[in-house]
């Protein structure tokens, strides 16, 4: 009885642990797609922008 309760409050930090490092890691990889599409689309507008002028 001793042993799994040990591995049950073992197990719970653990996995908190590992859920918030997943959530960081989401908003991370979150964050770097945002910035690549408006590069991406800076650089369209941008090109889109000069041939209106021209």
């Amino acid at each position: 009885m001793n042993r799994g309760q040990d591995e049950d409050s073992f197990e719970k930090p653990v996995s908190r642990r590992r859920f918030i490092i997943i959530l960081g890691f989401f908003f991370a990889a979150i964050i770097g797609i945002v910035n690549m599409l408006k590069k991406a689309y800076g650089k369209i507008i941008g090109t889109e922008l000069i041939r209106t002028q021209n």
